[in-house]
């Protein structure tokens, strides 16, 4: 993710590769796999503080990850300047959603949809 976001190209182009990456990788096999992370890690979460804290580790790193590339972003005035945290909070959370809805049956062309809205929103403008 971070290579992806790291690489000279737009930040909307940064954002469709991370996001269609992982929608490969959440659909691939004969059933879609969505997240081991979301699928397993989270629902022992409670129960396992080591867990738990691979959860939250995982989770603040992808948060990182996007706020950085979000700052750079800004930086260059490819955003407004506003809340890249913010921002990189709604990037986490739809890359989550991109797995949960593998899991549960969503074909590539609804995830392809989530991909556009969210790159959208962050971004401010469709590309």
């Amino acid at each position: 993710m971070a290579t992806a976001l790291a690489r000279p190209r737009s930040l909307a182009d940064g954002l469709r590769v991370v996001y269609r990456y992982a929608r490969d990788f959440y659909l691939a096999g004969d059933a879609p796999r969505g997240c081991f992370l979301l699928g397993t890690a989270v629902t022992e979460a409670n129960r396992d503080p080591e867990v738990r804290a691979i959860v939250d580790d995982t989770m603040s790193g992808f948060t990182a990850t996007f706020a950085e590339r979000f700052d750079r972003a800004e930086r260059d005035g490819e955003l407004s300047p506003h809340a890249p945290d913010a921002l990189a909070q709604i990037a986490t959370a739809a890359l989550n959603t991109l797995a949960v809805r593998a899991r549960t049956g969503a074909d590539a062309a609804v995830l392809d949809a989530l991909i556009e809205a969210t790159v959208g929103v962050i971004c401010g403008r469709p590309d």
